[in-house]
């Protein structure tokens, strides 16, 4: 009997996320593969050792097929576009790289909801950049998702938003040099310049 291949890849994703939700003392409970219907686990939130009266939906993918350098894909059937969009549980999304040994995250819920009303009977991909707000991680995840799963703002110190700004910065000069670049390139090729 052989194990399925994609096996090893899943539990690396679900393994990434128990890492970070218990590591910041909120408490996860995977559910069994026979009741998946969209949701991998569930999780209760925990501040500062006390048990808050919220409990947060996951659907978890990892592996290559879901991700790009940029961005991040998570497929939905129009069962799973309905389920998220009406459930009670807010339900994250949480795509795992494992090749970059990190995860990012995106509200399914809001996104279902949106998505279902203009196609009520189709599934889809959710697709959403891999930004640096929304990383799935221990440095981020009690500062800024829990804290805005409570209804709380973030709390981001300083030196790190101007990071986060340099880096997209950085990123759209990168963006509009390579993008001047290939026209001119282009222009050259034509003999326009």
């Amino acid at each position: 009997m052989r194990a399925r291949g994609n096996l090893v890849t899943e539990r690396a994703g679900v393994n990434f996320v128990r890492g970070v939700v218990e590591g910041a003392g909120c408490l996860l409970k995977e559910i069994n593969l026979q009741h998946d219907f969209g949701h991998d686990a569930t999780m209760i939130l925990v501040v500062d050792g006390q048990v808050r009266p919220r409990e947060v939906a996951f659907q978890i993918k990892s592996g290559a097929s879901y991700v790009s350098p940029t961005a991040c894909g998570l497929p939905a059937t129009a069962a799973h576009v309905y389920f998220w969009a009406e459930h009670d549980l807010v339900t994250l999304g949480v795509v795992y790289d494992p090749a970059q040994k990190s995860a990012w995250w995106i509200d399914l819920q809001t996104a279902a909801r949106g998505f279902r009303a203009a196609n009520p009977k189709t599934g889809t991909t959710f697709t959403f950049a891999k930004g640096l707000w929304n990383q799935f991680n221990d440095t981020d995840f009690g500062s800024i998702l829990v804290r805005t799963l409570l209804g709380e703002a973030p709390s981001v110190p300083l030196e790190r938003l101007c990071s986060w700004s340099w880096t997209v910065t950085s990123r759209l000069m990168t963006l509009v040099f390579e993008q001047s670049e290939r026209a001119t390139i282009a222009r050259l090729r034509l003999g326009s310049v």
